[in-house]
């Protein structure tokens, strides 16, 4: 289970890993509402205007690493969110990079989605669910998808899933530019409010490369045609009996 220790922390390790190569994009953030649609926007820092009917900030960057064996994610320092609202309401936030580059040292290699997240539901009921989608278009994709159901008592309740991993079906070769989409679906009591900075406790979307090579096609054509004398000769056996 990764933990984010601080915005600032966050920011230093997005420089230093940013720093060797050209600047990472910016994510683009979109929120939907039952209300209104806000997209376009920059990750980094934004608050939520008002005059909707979700009120607060989310706070975010994204990570390239500069190891093979780490994580390209984008990463959530804050999440707050409040239903202004007098019923429940569904708030949809997501997030989009297109500028990841495969950081894994193999041609053809596989890769999994990977993400994590928690906080605090100060107040209210909070039903969330939160989907990775790592992708190259027209190409291979990984998504990996966690829920969490959680109802505040006197003092709030804090919920965290754990880092939870797809099958490693995206295949990148080194330099391979992909997309991560971080996608989160809040549905709010009225005037519920979820925190998904506190607790010292945030979330990220991610890949990471897994060091195994993707089979070749012709490989599994061949294991597939080994396989059919073998079957037919049951068959034939069978029937002789």
């Amino acid at each position: 289970m990764m933990k984010k220790l601080s915005i600032a922390t966050l920011m230093v390790g997005a420089a230093v890993a940013i720093a060797p190569a050209v600047a990472q994009a910016t994510p683009i953030l979109t929120i939907i509402t039952p209300t209104t649609t806000i997209t376009g926007v920059p990750l980094s820092v934004y608050s939520i205007p008002s005059g909707t009917d979700l009120s607060g900030t989310i706070t975010g960057v994204s990570v390239p690493s500069s190891s093979p064996s780490g994580i390209n994610e984008i990463a959530f320092a804050s999440i707050n969110l409040t239903n202004t609202t007098a019923s429940k309401q569904t708030y949809t936030i997501d997030v989009v990079d297109n500028s990841f580059k495969a950081n894994g040292p193999l041609a053809h290699e596989l890769y999994d989605a990977i993400e994590t997240f928690g906080g605090e539901v100060n107040t209210g009921t909070a039903d969330m669910t939160f989907t990775t989608t790592a992708f190259v278009p027209n190409g291979s994709s990984a998504t990996v998808t966690q829920t969490e159901n959680v109802t505040a008592g006197t003092g709030g309740a804090s919920f965290g899933t754990g880092q939870a991993t797809s099958s490693p079906t995206l295949e990148l070769s080194p330099g391979d530019t992909y997309t991560i989409n971080s996608s989160m679906a809040f549905t709010l009591s009225a005037g519920a409010s979820v925190n998904l900075s506190q607790l010292n406790y945030n979330g990220y979307s991610g890949t990471v490369p897994t060091g195994t090579v993707a089979p070749e096609p012709q490989a599994a054509a061949l294991a597939m045609g080994g396989m059919l004398p073998l079957f037919f000769l049951k068959r034939r056996r069978t029937g002789s009996r």
